[in-house]
């Protein structure tokens, strides 16, 4: 582990973080010492591209990853979580975010409830929540 990581309290995954709510959690995450993932639509790279760059020009020891998914579509889902992990080696903040909803669910894990949370899980806390 570098210098950089050795002061990051975990990795958080941001989706919609292109733009509004999204954009600010994944700022705050950042601030607060998490290295993110910011994940959007294909449509919003570019809000993206500039999301990202904010968070390393303000919080230059932050780790940053941008991951095109939609999270309406499971296998991308899987896909997000898989290359997140890859990338980091754990996650350790889920934040989903449906703006038609104007709900946000932010969700803290240890590192092992994450990697064997059930699709399930996830859809059940979904339903409840919209």
């Amino acid at each position: 582990m570098t210098s950089m990581q050795s002061n990051c309290k975990g990795v958080a995954v941001v989706t919609g973080s292109g733009q509004g709510i999204g954009h600010r959690i994944a700022l705050r995450l950042a601030g607060d010492g998490y290295d993110v993932v910011i994940n959007d639509l294909e449509s919003n790279k570019e809000n993206l591209d500039a999301v990202k760059k904010e968070i390393i020009d303000n919080f230059p020891e932050r780790r940053v990853l941008i991951i095109l998914a939609n999270v309406t579509v499971e296998e991308e889902v899987k896909g997000l979580v898989e290359s997140a992990v890859e990338e980091f080696g754990k996650l350790s903040v889920v934040s989903y975010l449906l703006f038609k909803c104007l709900n946000a669910d932010l969700t803290i894990y240890d590192d092992s409830s994450l990697q064997t949370q059930a699709l399930s899980e996830r859809n059940h806390s979904w339903k409840v929540n919209f």
